[in-house]
């Protein structure tokens, strides 16, 4: 009970600091950039490209969670969810791959790295848990990788209501001409 408690103070920790930093005019997402004639371009194909891999890395979280869920209902045995998760680990390997190979303008550097430790955050949580299951020695550590989880989704949340920000900030910008 008292470990449930902690997780959610935490959640609600963390809730409030990304609320707070998501209404200042300069969000961690988008660090200074200003929205320019010359910049407008770039940056919507950047915020298209960013809901994309966004959509597949939710998709893989998904998956994830599913088997987390699996794995403490006792519907699935560690065998099942690492098998489970070894059929998802090349997906989210490309989504790595994809991430890190974007070329970005340099005032969406700052972005753009975080989205990449976000991705690849989300990849060492799968390793994290194929390891867990495939040691016969240890029980899966069901709680942590439930923390780490929540914590990657509300990271995640947070980074794409910044993007959003940025993408009101454009169409303000496209109105205002």
């Amino acid at each position: 009970m008292k470990k449930f408690l902690l997780i959610f103070i935490a959640i609600i920790l963390a809730s409030a600091l990304s609320a707070c930093s998501s209404k200042s005019k300069n969000n961690s997402t988008t660090g200074n950039v200003k929205i320019t004639e010359e910049n407008v371009p770039y940056i919507e194909k950047y915020e298209k490209s960013v809901q994309n891999y966004s959509k597949e890395m939710s998709e893989i979280l998904i998956i994830f969670n599913n088997a987390v869920d699996g794995v403490y209902t006792k519907e699935l045995s560690k065998e099942q969810f690492s098998n489970i998760l070894t059929q998802t680990i090349d997906r989210s390997n490309e989504l790595v791959t994809s991430v890190e190979s974007e070329n970005v303008e340099p005032d969406l550097f700052e972005s753009q790295q975080q989205f990449i430790l976000l991705v690849n955050r989300t990849h060492q949580l799968l390793l994290d848990a194929i390891d867990m299951a495939n040691n016969p020695d240890d029980e899966i550590d069901k709680e942590l990788l439930r923390t780490d989880y929540l914590a990657i989704k509300t990271d995640h949340a947070t980074f794409i209501n910044n993007l959003k920000v940025l993408g009101e900030e454009l169409e303000k910008g496209k109105s205002g001409k």
